[in-house]
């Protein structure tokens, strides 16, 4: 079931998208709702009901509780027998929200395949006694190259024999138009070849007695940081604070300005907030680990590409696909899509584009038999407020991932799961004691709320 639901952008209330999946019954369903400010009765000439008086009653206890006058729209599918069970406005192109994280997860999982990895590599001038001129880092996108990795990645190089890099350097080229973060939130954060940690970083604030400053410390805390202002421990009252990342220093620290209280009460508080520079993030937390592990660092720098007399050093290998995916849908992380949508654009020459991504992902809708009327795609996580889809893509894409042997499986287990994984963790489904089981994508965007993706009821029928 997919339901979705649009306010007027003129009207002076928050804009509201919605998008709602569901299995049910012993087939399998697929249900999609848009809405805009208007009202309409949902048992109008094209609802068509198969035996479903409480679905559409259902339908009506959600608009009139939570809806207010929407303009809705509807598609209702049985997987199993194909029959559209209600239909009202499912061909208007809304904003899909996170929902649209579901086309990027069918058409990487069809296009990469599910055991697909990122090879992050590491290219050296010949190694003599342990010492090394020049080791470089070629990134070609990995969205899962994290602190761990690179700690693995130091003792790796140190069990080699490697005691002392005169120059650690990172090549980038991959991504030659790399992706600049739209925000300071973590959601917010950018791509590039050479990503590192999600392109954020955490900052966890602890009260102290009352009166004194709040400690403020950074994860990962190998990163060079100046931190200017204070927050304050105060003695009652919602803690009030504020981390804004300030304009880097001169010597490469990432620079942040702190404001507020936090209550003597409160526990640690974390917030994360996206690096601008993720190539230096990630050169100055190697270069710390390295020497953690008894390895001298020299200068650090960046090169455009790897000097053709370089050597295979050796490389760090992502997750598979698949896990990717489902960190993706389960945590609905934008800066996965991101990455994920320049790995479709790769190019002839070892380059990744972002626009050719967009292009395939368009391509393989339209080779899917979904007309460009039902979609326009201007990101692959639905961050973007120009990104179009319609309730009936999300039911076709969703009875064909039903339906594909080949990376079906991946597809529907990369979706949480109500009341139990993921961002449905904490979201309650049907009546008390009602026994269903949900898989499905949920999405936020300023007012937008959407969810799509299979129920099964306690009788086995899948929707």
């Amino acid at each position: 079931m997919n339901l979705r639901h649009e306010l007027k952008p003129r009207l002076t209330k928050p804009r509201l998208d919605m998008l709602i999946g569901f299995s049910w019954g012993s087939g399998a369903i697929l249900f999609a709702l848009l809405l805009l400010l208007a009202p309409v009765s949902l048992n109008g000439a094209n609802a068509q009901e198969s035996g479903g008086s409480k679905l559409t009653q259902e339908i009506d206890r959600l608009r009139s509780s939570r809806m207010g006058n929407a303009l809705v729209g509807i598609s209702v599918v049985d997987l199993d027998s194909g029959q559209q069970i209600v239909d009202l406005g499912a061909t208007r192109p809304l904003k899909p929200a996170s929902v649209l994280k579901l086309v990027t997860s069918a058409v990487v999982l069809s296009e990469l395949g599910p055991n697909y990895r990122y090879k992050t590599a590491l290219w050296s001038e010949p190694v003599s006694n342990g010492l090394v001129g020049t080791v470089a880092i070629r990134g070609v996108g990995a969205p899962d190259l994290v602190i761990e990795s690179v700690w693995l990645l130091a003792r790796r190089l140190r069990s080699m024999g490697i005691k002392q890099i005169a120059r650690l350097v990172i090549d980038q080229s991959a991504f030659p138009a790399s992706r600049q973060a739209v925000g300071q939130r973590a959601y917010q954060t950018g791509a590039a070849a050479l990503s590192f940690n999600y392109n954020s970083i955490a900052v966890v604030v602890c009260p102290t007695k009352i009166g004194q400053d709040a400690t403020i410390r950074l994860d990962p805390w190998e990163i060079a940081s100046k931190i200017r202002g204070k927050i304050d421990t105060v003695s009652r009252g919602d803690s009030s604070f504020s981390i804004d990342q300030d304009s880097t220093a001169a010597d490469g620290a990432l620079q942040f300005v702190a404001r507020g209280g936090i209550a003597a009460s409160s526990e640690c508080k974390t917030v994360y907030r996206s690096v601008d520079d993720p190539g230096s993030y990630l050169l100055s937390t190697a270069r710390q680990l390295f020497e953690g592990v008894g390895i001298r660092v020299g200068g650090v720098g960046e090169i455009a590409t790897i000097p053709s007399h370089y050597k295979l050093l050796t490389t760090i290998d992502s997750k598979y696909l698949s896990e990717i995916v489902t960190d993706l849908n389960h945590f609905s992380t934008n800066f996965i899509a991101e990455q994920l949508l320049h790995t479709l654009g790769e190019q002839p020459n070892g380059v990744f584009s972002r626009s050719a991504g967009l292009a395939r992902m368009a391509t393989w809708l339209k080779s899917q038999g979904i007309t460009e009327d039902q979609f326009e795609i201007a990101d692959a996580s639905g961050l973007s407020h120009d990104s179009r889809a319609t309730a009936q893509l999300f039911t076709t894409l969703l009875k064909l991932m039903f339906r594909n042997q080949r990376v079906g499986p991946e597809f529907v287990s990369s979706l949480s799961i109500g009341e139990e994984s993921g961002t449905l963790r904490k979201r309650q489904f049907g009546a008390a004691g009602a026994k269903i089981f949900i898989r499905a994508k949920t999405g936020t965007l300023n007012g937008v709320s959407s969810l799509a993706g299979y129920i099964q009821t306690a009788k086995g029928r899948n929707m």
